[in-house]
């Protein structure tokens, strides 16, 4: 009896070891690390980018609108506005788009009409599935599932190797000089 209740007291004394260790990441990598974009947090923007498909042109919007959404000079019927994720090396003078995204008409329902009370399971995977990506430019202009290899694959072709001995910087119409 007595190596079992050893083996209990060994056994939480491991859970709240490993519990105080992942709570200390958390506050490093939340509070304490001076970037945030790469912890996972996004900066607050009152603009995020948008690309017309139609002009094949940026254009500035509401970064609460889910896309497609009307671009600038378009009729509302058919929207061709989808959002644009930005990047430069610096300053955001020289900029690129790294990939677009919009959502399947269910999903976009379903984000800007939230049903009373929350989404169910079916509804979460509506949304989830119905995210897509796809390059701007090159041969990868084909829009896949945004949680798939493929679409991560995507978006670190995208990043990977325009930003000598440095990550590429997350650019918003707001902060261009």
């Amino acid at each position: 009896m007595e190596n079992r209740q050893k083996m209990m007291l060994y056994g939480s004394i491991a859970v709240i070891s490993i519990c105080i260790i992942a709570l200390f990441y958390t506050i490093y990598v939340y509070f304490i690390r001076s970037d945030p974009p790469s912890s996972g947090m996004r900066p607050q923007v009152d603009k995020v980018y948008y690309f017309d498909l139609t002009t094949n042109k940026l254009f500035a919007g509401d970064p609460q609108l889910t896309p497609p959404i009307p671009a600038p000079d378009q009729p509302a019927g058919n929207p061709k506005g989808v959002r644009a994720y930005v990047y430069a090396c610096d300053d955001c003078a020289k900029q690129w788009i790294g990939w677009l995204e919009r959502y399947k008409p269910k999903a976009k329902a379903l984000m800007e009409n939230p049903p009373v009370g929350g989404y169910n399971a079916a509804q979460l995977t509506t949304i989830k599935q119905g995210r897509e990506v796809r390059a701007e430019t090159g041969t990868d202009k084909a829009w896949v599932s945004a949680g798939t290899q493929q679409a991560l694959d995507l978006k670190n072709k995208a990043l990977k190797g325009r930003c000598p001995e440095k990550r590429p910087k997350s650019c918003h119409p707001s902060v261009i000089k």
